[in-house]
C-alpha cells in the first residue's frame, strides 16, 4: 500500500511540475518501504487542485476566438500576439516537397542547395501576390518552407495560397506568452514548499538527483553543447565565466530570432536561469538554510551553451515561426556543421494548449529528435 501511495504521489507531483525538492521533502526511504507525511500529502493534494483551477482558466481564456471575417478565425492569445506586433502575423510557410529528414537524404548542405530553387519559385509566387510580404528564415530539416512577416490585412490572401502552385500549407504562428519577473505566477507553490521546508533551489536540487556524485566519476558535460530556446542569456554573468562580450567561450553560438540579430541577451531572467541550471560554472554563490554559502553549479558545470531566444527585448509572447527558426538552426549547428548539440531545452510555459503532429512546431521537434537532440 505504501508503494502505491507514493507512484500515486510521485504522477500528481510530475503533472503539476512540482519541483523536485517536495518529493525529497514529503518521502522518507527506509529499505524497500515509502513513508508518507499526511499533513504533507494534504498539502500537495490542495495545491494540485488549486493548480488545476488556475491552469483550467487560463486554457480557457487563451481558447476564446476572435473572428476577423472572411473565414479568418484566431485563438484571443495569437490575436493579441498580432496586436504585439503591430497588426502584423507571423507566419510559416510550408512547401510541397519533403523536407530533408522526409526525403531520405544524407546531406543536409547539398538537400538545401537542390531545394534552394523550389524556396525561390515558392516565395516568387507569395511576392507576385503580396508585394509586402517579408521573407525572414528558410527551413529545410525542421520543414520544407520559410517563415514571414504579413500584414493583418493580407493574411486572408496568404492563407487563400495554400495548396495551390509550390505552397502546401500556411499557419499563423501560435504565441506563447511568458510572465513578468516581478509576476507573482512565477513563484507558484514557492512559498507553500518554503513552509514544508524546501525550496526549489539548486544548492537542493543538485544534490538531490546526483549531480555531485556524477561529477566526481567524471560526467560534468566536458565536450557536449546544450542548447536553450528561451528569453535569452546574460553573458556576462560570472556563473558563465563573467565575459564581457558575445560569442565567447562557454557560450559560443546563438541569435536573437524574435529581434533578428546576433545578440541574445537577456532582458528577463527566465533563460539565464534555466541556462545556469543547466551549465552554471560554480562561480556564483547562495546562502544555504544554515547560513553556509555554497556554489551553485548547474548539472553540466562543463558543457557550453548555445542560445536561440525566441521572447522580443519589450515583448512577452513567442512565435511558433521563432521558435520553428530557432529550432532549424540547432539542426544545422548539429548536422551540417559537427557541433555536438546533445539536447535543447524549451521551457516556454503556456496554456496555448497541444499542438497537432502535422504543427511545424511538432515536425521540428521531431526531425530535431531524428538528428539526435533530445
Amino acid at each position: 500500500m505504501r508503494k502505491v501511495v507514493s507512484l500515486v504521489l510521485a504522477a500528481l507531483l510530475m503533472v503539476t511540475l512540482f519541483p523536485l525538492g517536495i518529493f525529497a521533502s514529503a518521502l522518507a526511504t527506509s529499505g524497500d518501504d515509502v513513508i508518507v507525511d499526511p499533513v504533507v500529502l494534504q498539502e500537495l493534494g490542495d495545491n494540485l487542485r488549486k493548480g488545476l483551477l488556475r491552469d483550467a482558466k487560463k486554457t480557457s481564456a487563451s481558447a476564446e476566438l476572435v473572428d476577423l471575417g472572411g473565414g479568418v478565425v484566431l485563438s484571443k492569445r495569437a490575436y493579441e500576439g498580432v496586436e504585439a506586433l503591430e497588426n502584423n502575423v507571423k507566419v510559416v510557410v510550408e512547401l510541397s516537397g519533403p523536407s530533408f529528414f522526409e526525403s531520405g537524404a544524407k546531406d543536409l548542405k547539398q538537400f538545401k542547395e537542390k531545394a534552394a530553387q523550389a524556396h525561390s519559385k515558392a516565395l516568387q509566387e507569395v511576392k507576385t501576390a503580396l508585394p509586402n510580404f517579408e521573407k525572414q528564415h528558410d527551413l529545410y530539416a525542421t520543414i520544407n518552407g520559410f517563415t514571414g512577416l504579413i500584414s493583418l490585412d493580407e493574411l486572408k490572401s496568404l492563407l487563400s495560397m495554400a495548396g495551390k502552385g509550390s505552397i502546401s500549407h500556411v499557419y499563423v504562428s501560435d504565441v506563447y506568452q511568458i510572465s513578468a519577473i516581478e509576476d507573482p505566477a512565477s513563484y507558484i507553490y514557492y512559498e507553500d514548499m518554503k513552509g514544508i521546508g524546501v525550496t526549489p533551489d539548486m544548492v537542493n536540487s543538485a544534490p538531490l538527483i546526483g549531480a555531485p556524485e556524477a561529477w566526481d566519476l567524471g560526467y560534468t558535460g566536458s565536450g557536449t553543447y546544450v542548447a536553450v530556446i528561451d528569453t535569452g542569456i546574460d553573458y556576462t554573468h560570472e556563473n558563465f565565466g563573467g565575459y564581457s562580450s558575445f560569442p565567447n567561450e562557454k557560450i559560443p553560438y546563438g541569435y536573437d530570432f524574435a529581434d533578428g540579430d546576433n545578440d541574445p541577451m537577456d532582458h528577463n531572467g527566465h533563460g539565464t536561469h534555466v541556462a545556469g541550471t543547466v551549465a552554471g560554472i560554480g562561480k556564483a554563490k547562495f546562502q544555504d538554510k544554515d547560513g553556509n554559502w555554497v556554489s551553485l553549479k548547474g548539472i553540466a558545470p562543463d558543457a557550453k551553451l548555445i542560445v536561440a531566444k525566441v521572447f522580443a527585448d519589450d515583448s512577452p509572447y513567442a512565435y511558433t515561426a521563432d521558435i520553428v527558426a530557432a529550432i532549424e538552426y540547432l539542426i544545422k549547428l548539429k548536422v551540417e556543421d559537427g557541433v555536438n548539440i546533445v539536447a535543447a531545452n524549451m521551457s516556454l510555459g503556456s496554456d496555448k494548449g497541444f499542438d497537432a503532429p502535422t504543427e511545424p512546431e511538432q515536425k521540428a521537434i521531431k526531425n530535431a529528435y531524428e538528428a539526435g537532440i533530445t
